[in-house]
């Protein structure tokens, strides 16, 4: 990949990514980076020049006259979003956005990895 792609894709991030953690269900949580469209091109876009990553459709609540609204959405999770954030991290401008990256990398590091590498955390501080 290229920088221009690469800070193509952090400026998209900033703008219309997060990244968080969220529940396992068994008491732990892992660490999920997302951006969202209307449209999946952009995504897919994201996805095949990162080489990473999986696009998905999901409900987002209806129209006004009553259809299903959908957004898709490029997903990354558990080591695979630490590559992502740890990659994009340098070339971040917003502090908001910076702020929230490092206290994913840093939550995700104190966690206990699971066979797969993932990394789950009891208590995130985000």
């Amino acid at each position: 990949m290229n920088k221009e792609d690469l800070l193509w894709i952090v400026g998209f991030y900033e703008g219309e990514g997060s990244c968080g953690f969220y529940p396992t269900g068994r008491g732990y949580y892992k660490l999920l980076v997302r951006i969202t469209q209307l449209e999946p091109d952009v995504l897919v876009y994201i996805q095949k020049t990162l080489g990473y990553g999986r696009v998905r459709e999901h409900p987002n609540g209806v129209t006004k006259a009553g259809e299903a609204k959908r957004v898709s959405i490029w997903i990354c999770e558990s080591k695979v979003a630490r590559t992502f954030l740890t990659q994009i991290l340098p070339f971040v401008k917003s502090p908001y956005k910076r702020r929230q990256i490092e206290k994913a990398l840093a939550s995700d590091r104190t966690g206990t990895p699971n066979a797969r590498g993932s990394v789950y955390v009891t208590t995130p501080n985000i």
